[in-house]
């Protein structure tokens, strides 16, 4: 992209602006727009790439988040003045528009970002339904691991795609924030489809048995690198320019700007910085995501040191927590070669949602305690949990004399059994026993 000599901009906004006392209040409500401008100018400078006038249009638009009255007042007034403005670009006059799409996201000049959002939704369905037809397509049989390479590719940038616009944006719009809701919700129901557990399933839980973190880090990743981009830039670039002059007016105007939003999201996880209205400070992407590591291990926090006297509430944290989280994350069980229906079967295991008595336990009328939901196969009287099944229950003492390679001393707790590197004799071993509970 070809760009302008920051003086020769600043000549010719005061020119071509017929009102030059609103020129510092026109860069605050275009600056989200020009936001995303930028996200992919910045890249395109980068490769040399010139930008085309015939295809550039020209919108101002009013601040995202709702003022005062008089701040409304004022922006009204002041948004009819500047739309007589002549925009223009490389010398040529640039049509002025409500409303523009860019790269397949909607914006309009009342500077919302809910409809920027919300096609998200179906296209999250749609990228669903492509990977269910890639998958049925491959010339292999239905496994986990491979779907989930599918989702990585497919869905997932469906869930990214405009992040660093929408993702950390105007974080007190309830309307925004309801619908990034949803965009999560969705996320997590098709992790759901993709390894068979029921909805009822901790989201805490199926995140951390697949090692994934929830979109709001990837959304915080995105805005991060690009934030960090424009500060690492030459200090006469016009991008770099725009952003400190945003910088300027979330304090100086109280202007809850793209700025004041970063900001705003960064003290949420207890990351502050000094305020600079001179230079773009660079926020450090570790410490980012260990306050967001913190805010999402706070589920963990206050867990019984028992699941079989864990409250009903926590009783899943509590189970995966003590008997099921992995010594070392780089070899999870989901990505073994094996059946998909097999496998989705094991992980509803390894997540505490089959109907092992400890679960079935619970949809009595009353419910049975947990301490009193017993195994109905062995005359032990011992509460029926997945801890039972793999080393207690003598209905299963033929199948650990199969794999008895798998049960010695350094073995005896459900995390150590776990953690063997023989992991598909460990698999064989659960699944032949749910075999023989479903025979």
């Amino acid at each position: 992209m070809q760009k302008d000599n920051t003086e020769n901009n600043r000549s010719k906004a005061s020119r071509d602006t017929t009102c030059p006392f609103l020129l510092g209040w026109l860069k605050r409500v275009i600056f989200f727009f020009f936001f995303f401008f930028l996200l992919f100018s910045f890249s395109l400078n980068s490769a040399g790439s010139t930008l085309s006038t015939k295809l550039t249009r020209g919108m101002v638009a009013r601040a995202g988040e709702r003022g005062s009255r008089a701040q409304i007042r004022y922006c009204t007034h002041s948004l009819c003045a500047c739309t007589q403005a002549t925009f223009t670009c490389q010398n040529q006059p640039l049509e002025q528009v409500e409303s523009f799409k860019y790269l397949g996201l909607p914006f309009h000049q009342s500077g919302h970002i809910s409809h920027l959002i919300t096609p998200k939704l179906n296209k999250a369905a749609a990228s669903w339904a492509i990977v269910q037809q890639k998958h049925a397509q491959l010339p292999c049989s239905d496994t986990v691991c491979l779907k989930f390479r599918l989702f990585q590719s497919i869905l997932c940038p469906a869930f990214h795609y405009g992040g660093p616009v929408w993702g950390m944006r105007t974080p007190t719009d309830s309307a925004a924030n309801n619908i990034r809701k949803q965009l999560e919700q969705k996320h997590m129901l098709y992790l759901e489809r993709l390894y068979g557990v029921p909805s009822t399933t901790s989201h805490a839980v199926i995140l951390a048995e697949l090692n994934m973190h929830s979109l709001k880090h990837f959304w915080w990743q995105q805005t991060i690198a690009f934030w960090n981009a424009l500060a690492s830039a030459p200090a006469s670039c016009l991008h770099r320019l725009v952003l400190i002059d945003n910088l300027q007016d979330a304090p100086l105007h109280s202007v809850h700007n793209s700025s004041w939003s970063v900001s705003h999201c960064r003290s949420s996880v207890g990351y502050d910085l000094p305020t600079q209205v001179q230079s773009i400070p660079v926020i450090d992407t570790n410490t980012v995501i260990a306050g967001l590591e913190h805010q999402a291990s706070l589920s963990w926090s206050n867990l019984s040191s028992s699941p079989r006297t864990a409250p009903t509430r926590n009783a899943k944290l509590c189970t995966w927590h003590n008997r099921f989280r992995p010594f070392n994350i780089s070899n999870p069980y989901f990505l073994l070669p094996v059946s998909g229906k097999r496998m989705k079967h094991f992980l509803r295991f390894r997540l505490s949602c089959l109907s092992l008595p400890i679960e079935t336990g619970r949809h009595h009328r009353p419910p049975s305690p947990r301490s009193s939901r017993f195994c109905p196969h062995c005359p032990l009287a011992s509460v029926g949990d997945e801890y039972h099944l793999v080393f207690e229950c003598p209905n299963f003492q033929p199948l650990r004399d199969k794999y008895h390679t798998l049960f010695s001393s350094r073995t005896s707790s459900m995390r150590a059994f776990f953690a063997q590197k023989e992991r598909m004799l460990v698999y064989k071993f659960i699944s032949d026993c749910l075999d023989m509970i479903n025979s």
